[in-house]
């Protein structure tokens, strides 16, 4: 865009510089309107006989030159137009992406303090499971022991049980041999 401006600037000056000059007659003023001629080529020159001749063909070639300077000023300002909107509508892209940026970190923070928030909570529902997986150990523990106290006693209850079924089956073994003794 800054070549675009600099060319501008350039056939804008071309242009000022190229006003149509009234004819004169003088040797000082052929010499003046020979100047434009000379950038053209300077063939024409060797071909024009006389000052009124030179006159006519370097009014011509400056009307051709200020049309061609004009159509390339105006090919230039419609390219610097062409940039220009170009230029502005990245930067409205450029604004919207920078809305949607801080839209986008609002949302990334939101997101972040809902995440440590579920962590938190996530931390608080382990520490507990664990605390309770605990107790249900140490209560599964507790029955587990309780449960093997019952089982011996049980056992030493059915041993003293037998023991006394033996004892008073011996006694009635005894009572019923003393019975046939006698």
């Amino acid at each position: 865009m800054a070549k675009l401006s600099k060319n501008l600037s350039e056939v804008s000056g071309k242009l000022a510089g190229y006003q149509r000059r009234p004819f004169k007659a003088s040797t000082s003023s052929a010499d003046q309107q020979m100047q434009p001629l000379s950038n053209h080529g300077g063939v024409l020159s060797s071909a024009c006989n006389n000052e009124e001749e030179l006159g006519i063909v370097n009014e011509v070639l400056t009307q051709e030159t200020i049309a061609e300077a004009v159509e390339e000023r105006n090919l230039y300002l419609r390219k610097l137009q062409a940039e220009e909107k170009k230029t502005k509508s990245l930067e409205e892209n450029v604004q919207a992406l920078k809305e949607d940026l801080k839209a986008l970190e609002k949302e990334t923070f939101n997101f972040q303090i809902e995440v440590n928030s579920c962590n938190g909570k996530l931390h608080n529902m382990t520490e507990l499971c664990q605390r309770k997986d605990k107790a249900l150990l140490q209560t599964a523990a507790q029955i587990d022991y309780e449960r093997r106290e019952k089982v011996l006693k049980v056992k030493d209850v059915l041993r003293s049980y037998k023991q006394k079924a033996k004892t008073m089956e011996e006694q009635h073994q005894k009572a019923e041999l003393s019975y046939k003794a006698e």
